[in-house]
């Protein structure tokens, strides 16, 4: 039951791998640079003695490569690191759709598998919607079996009529809305 789409859910999995981005770029800008400035702060001290006209190109030059380098080395990590976010949420991202899918479908009056794929995140949750789905489905078999009794056999109490005929009219419900989507697939 393997999903072959990566993006499953674009607002949960975008969030994240745009932060993972955005901390990981100014992150590594800021050590960079900090670096590098200390780096030049104890080389300036050295070669202050040395040649003082020269001392300011070379920093200049340098820092000006370097910048450039890291800039581009921090992108490309950074476009790595967001592909690999991207490949981790969708191991979360990919069982909220697949829980999305199992609700709609109890919604709908329908028997759900209630899996999710192996090494999928959030297998406890899934486990617990299970147990709910399975006590959902029961309790609306249980309810279909007292209106088919109900329908068969005339009870005297007004009360007990009047809430089967609510719990008849939540089916009805159901029943033109199952109808409505055949006739939308013919």
């Amino acid at each position: 039951m393997g999903r072959r789409k990566l993006l499953v859910d674009r607002e949960i999995q975008f969030r994240a791998v745009i932060y993972v981005l955005l901390f990981m770029v100014i992150t590594s800008i800021l050590v960079s640079l900090t670096t590098f400035n200390s780096v030049w702060s104890m080389l300036v001290n050295h070669l202050v003695s040395a040649n003082e006209k020269n001392l300011t190109q070379i920093f200049d030059i340098t820092f000006k490569t370097f910048a450039l380098r890291i800039t581009l080395i921090t992108i490309f990590l950074a476009i790595l690191a967001g592909l690999g976010m991207l490949i981790v949420s969708h191991r979360i991202a990919g069982p909220v759709y697949r829980m999305t899918q199992v609700l709609k479908e109890l919604q709908e009056g329908k028997t759900p598998s209630f899996t999710l794929r192996k090494g999928d995140s959030l297998s406890t949750l899934m486990e617990e919607i299970k147990n709910f789905g399975t006590t959902h489905i029961n309790l609306v078999n249980a309810s279909k079996r007292v209106l088919e009794i109900w329908n068969r056999t005339q009870v005297q109490d007004i009360s007990l009529n009047i809430a089967l005929k609510d719990l008849e009219e939540c089916f009805q419900h159901q029943i033109k809305k199952e109808q409505n989507e055949q006739s939308e697939k013919t």
